[in-house]
């Protein structure tokens, strides 16, 4: 958060070609539908302005989950890191159970930059 807040920061003091720019995520199918016990494929891709290396980090706030096994203690994607990933519906989800699923990219720059994307997995 501060190392973001510093970047920004540098937009005051510096042209605009001196400043990292945060990345910009594809914003394109967030929203999907499975029934339980499918698995769902999910990808990301984002570019830089700057040209930065991007990484990419895939997460589950189970607590933004409706699904109720516990609090969400069990849920996980495939793989944590990358542009692909895959995530298991349980088989015991209930018709409008909503999973959601967050990329996060970060910049590899001095002062990095990080953004989202969110995407919705419903119940079907």
């Amino acid at each position: 958060m501060w190392e973001e807040l510093a970047a920004r920061a540098d937009w005051a003091i510096k042209e605009p070609e001196d400043c990292n720019h945060a990345p910009i995520v594809n914003k394109d199918n967030l929203e999907l539908s499975a029934k339980p016990g499918r698995t769902v494929e999910i990808s990301g891709k984002a570019v830089d302005p700057d040209g930065d290396n991007l990484t990419a980090k895939w997460w589950i706030p189970a607590i933004s989950c409706t699904y109720k096994d516990g609090k969400g203690k069990g849920l996980a994607v495939s793989s944590e890191n990358g542009w692909k990933t895959q995530f298991v519906v349980p088989n015991d989800a209930k018709k409008g159970d909503v999973f959601v699923i967050n990329l996060e990219v970060k910049d590899d720059a001095s002062r990095p930059m990080t953004r989202f994307a969110q995407y919705i997995i419903t119940v079907g």
